[in-house]
């Protein structure tokens, strides 16, 4: 083998180095979001549900969803069916999730499948199963978000360089 195919072969073998690192360092940013957004859907589901409410479905999605600019939102939902209001459903999962300073809790009612339409790329989140009948039924969501430049952490920074935050 001659010297220029040497120099050849390492230049290519340090550039699928490069290629192989990039990819699994975003493969795994990309798994631990999907982590912080199933954790918070967990967080939901374990959470004891009120007297005659029922457990219909739930949800988890990371990327960027609402808002303007470029950021990471992680979001937890169930959809129950309950004989509560929202402000009731509200002050029962308050009460018993005590969600950090990071974290925002809203319960809306649910009239559809439907969760959110991303804006960015029209893809619709929807519940699986919705019941029987949409009434009485509620989206119970936990979420929070971290905004690119206004992060508080390096570990913040690294998850926001997912594809999905901006």
């Amino acid at each position: 083998m001659n010297k220029n195919n040497k120099v050849k072969n390492a230049v290519l073998a340090v550039l699928l180095s490069i290629i192989a690192v990039t990819v699994v360092f975003y493969v795994s940013i990309y798994g631990y979001n999907n982590r912080i957004a199933k954790s918070l859907e967990y967080k939901l589901r374990s959470c004891q549900l009120p007297e005659k409410t029922e457990l219909i479905d739930s949800e988890s999605v990371a990327e960027k969803v609402f808002g303007n600019g470029n950021g990471m939102q992680w979001f937890g939902m169930i959809l129950v069916k309950s004989d509560l209001d929202e402000k009731e459903l509200l002050d029962w999962y308050s009460e018993r999730l005590e969600p950090d300073e990071s974290c925002e809790l809203e319960v809306l009612e649910q009239k559809s499948p439907l969760v959110f339409k991303d804006v960015q790329t029209d893809m619709l989140y929807i519940f699986d199963d919705c019941g029987d009948s949409e009434e009485n039924c509620f989206q119970v969501r936990i979420f929070k978000s971290s905004v690119s430049g206004l992060e508080e952490s390096f570990s913040e920074k690294l998850l926001n360089l997912d594809f999905r935050a901006h």
